[in-house]
């Protein structure tokens, strides 16, 4: 039996034999972007509010998310539109729910999702999502699968079914809220989880490259991926044309744009996976890790009046309303010395640089006899 995440069920109806493929030997997002780790505290606080824990998301603002990211104002302002839609409905609200279930005898899915709304006759699956990445709610085969798991879950057969995408931030023609709706259960039935069920039923092993392929914990060592980013080694060889036609050009940089996003995919898999190997203690010629560091930002409890009774240097020359950089301090007049003894660069984590070996080597021993 296979057991399949909803939340990988895109890629997998794209390229099924991504779910065949062994486990990687590293585990991806080991270490979190900052980007994600924004948006799992945003998530974090619209959540909060919705279950009745807090009243509004502005009382979360300056806390931290259990994840360590601070709650800011702007998080407040782009999950309130959501937290409204929400709330304003007259219906059953269920939050973060595990709705995992058998979907044929060969496979299970397991499944955890944001939000469901029931009143006895509508039935609404609400995803929610901070990134940039725009994420549609039609044939969006993760959202299908927890409104399958929620039905099964509660026995019930709503009359009309809503999927939603709720995505503040990127520019969208539909909007920040987008749906897929279905106006009877049969519909549902033909139009979404059928059409799930017959895409998941037998599993091929075959490989099958597109935008998908970026969430995918196997780039690395797929060979289809592989060879799409070849593709473009070869395609950048190519004599430019400037007699084509206006709908060659628009074809040719629609191919480009694809293949190059595919290179991009694989490109990023193999820096996971060579610095992963490199922090386990293998030697590459001409790679190696280093730690990479924050912004540089005031230690906690320090203020422009503690750095002025040490510095010499006037206190409203060091801040303004609010307290100045620690560079403009400097340029302010107060040293550098006692500005860097307030101040820290936070550690984010560790970037692949590419770097001699034999560059490295005369660093710590020196460049030997001559």
């Amino acid at each position: 039996m296979i057991t399949l995440r909803a939340s990988a069920l895109n890629r997998v109806v794209q390229c099924n034999g991504s779910a065949l493929m062994p486990e990687p030997e590293h585990i991806e997002d080991n270490e979190q972007s900052d980007d994600r780790r924004e948006g799992i505290a945003a998530h974090w606080l619209a959540m909060e509010v919705i279950a009745g824990r807090f009243t509004d998301p502005v009382e979360l603002v300056d806390r931290k998310a259990p994840n360590g990211v601070w709650i800011t104002p702007e998080m407040a302002e782009f999950t309130e539109p959501f937290i409204q839609d929400v709330m304003g409905r007259n219906a059953a609200l269920y939050v973060e729910q595990t709705v995992d279930f058998q979907l044929s005898p060969e496979t299970y899915i397991g499944c955890r999702l944001d939000l469901a709304t029931w009143d006895g006759v509508t039935l609404i699956i609400d995803e929610f999502k901070y990134g940039y990445r725009i994420v549609e709610p039609f044939e969006n085969w993760q959202l299908v699968a927890e409104t399958i798991g929620w039905m099964l879950k509660h026995d019930i057969q709503p009359t009309r079914i809503i999927l939603n995408v709720h995505q503040p931030r990127p520019h969208h023609a539909d909007g920040k809220k987008r749906s897929w709706i279905f106006e009877s259960h049969e519909d549902f039935v033909n139009q979404a989880s059928a059409v799930l069920v017959g895409k998941l039923e037998s599993l091929a092993a075959e490989l099958q490259t597109g935008p998908n392929c970026y969430e995918c914990p196997h780039r690395a060592g797929c060979e289809s991926l592989r060879r799409a980013g070849g593709n473009v080694i070869d395609a950048s060889g190519r004599v430019f044309r400037d007699d084509l036609s206006n709908d060659e050009l628009a074809f040719e940089f629609d191919n480009m744009e694809a293949a190059i996003k595919r290179a991009e995919y694989l490109r990023d898999a193999l820096k996971e996976l060579l610095t992963h190997r490199i922090q386990a203690g293998n030697v590459f010629q001409n790679h190696a890790v280093e730690p990479t560091l924050g912004n540089t930002r005031f230690k906690p409890r320090v203020t422009a009046d503690m750095i002025a009774s040490v510095s010499g240097v006037e206190a409203k020359k060091l801040s303004k309303t609010v307290p100045v950089s620690p560079a403009q301090m400097i340029r302010a007049g107060a040293s550098e010395l006692i500005v860097n003894a307030f101040t820290e660069r936070p550690f984010t984590g560790f970037k692949l640089v590419r770097k001699s070996a034999d560059k490295r080597a005369s660093a710590m021993f020196g460049k030997g006899p001559k």
